[in-house]
């Protein structure tokens, strides 16, 4: 069964987790890399600290408002090991969608009353 593709929103942040399907990571580096699905230049890329037994984190709500298309997206983990070999690059595909923010004004109909009162004479 296929699982849901994760939609979200510009402007809010998303989780994520890459681990080594339970091998030791000590000699493993990640840098995550947000790309225009099916595969473009990284629209944001950094180095993520490990955890115990992986990498999680966010992507925050100023890079998913960074990114410039909406449509789909997919969050690569590019893990290396020490040696600078690519080891792995697991990817969570999602849909980045307009902000529910709108910060549109719409100001409410202004009253004009008639400029010639002769018109409602009777």
């Amino acid at each position: 069964m296929a699982s849901q593709m994760k939609t979200v929103r510009k402007g809010e942040s998303f989780p994520f987790a890459f681990d080594m399907g339970g091998d030791s990571i000590s000699d493993f580096t990640c840098t995550i890399e947000a790309r225009k699905y099916p595969g473009d230049t990284p629209a944001v890329s950094r180095a993520i600290a490990p955890s115990a037994n992986g990498w999680s984190g966010f992507l925050t709500s100023a890079e998913t408002d960074s990114l410039n298309q909406i449509g789909e997206w997919m969050l690569v983990g590019v893990i290396t090991n020490t040696a600078g070999d690519r080891e792995a690059t697991p990817l969570i595909r999602f849909h980045l969608a307009e902000s529910l923010l709108d910060t549109t004004v719409i100001l409410p109909p202004v009253f004009m009353p008639p400029t010639n009162l002769s018109l409602l004479e009777v």
